[in-house]
């Protein structure tokens, strides 16, 4: 169970926080345009979804664990949920050490 949820923080932190996606996003569009549109301005599901790229990465963590079980599904699926709070809980953390290093 823990490492279902470290999977979901890793996921949370390098799609939302660490703006990877656009990045890959961008370099596709440049590649199927030929060069003269880089907006990543478009989704690219399940890249740029942490909810589906949580769901994905531990359902095969699962699957390769033999861990496979409907509580198992289940509680994979509430981290999932989970996704947006966990976002904003690290963000949270961060400010706040920010804030004290300041101070410091």
């Amino acid at each position: 169970m823990l490492n279902l949820f470290l999977i979901a923080v890793i996921v949370v932190i390098v799609i939302d926080i660490s703006g990877i996606t656009l990045s890959i996003k961008s370099s596709i569009k440049r590649l199927l345009t030929r060069g003269r549109m880089s907006d990543p301005n478009y989704s690219l599901k399940p890249i740029d979804c942490s909810f589906c790229m949580t769901f994905w990465t531990g359902l095969v963590w699962l699957l390769v664990t033999h861990s496979f079980s409907l509580w198992m599904l289940t509680y994979l699926l509430l981290l999932c949920v989970m996704t947006p709070v966990i976002r904003d809980v690290i963000i949270l953390i961060r400010e706040l050490f920010i804030k004290i290093l300041k101070k410091l």
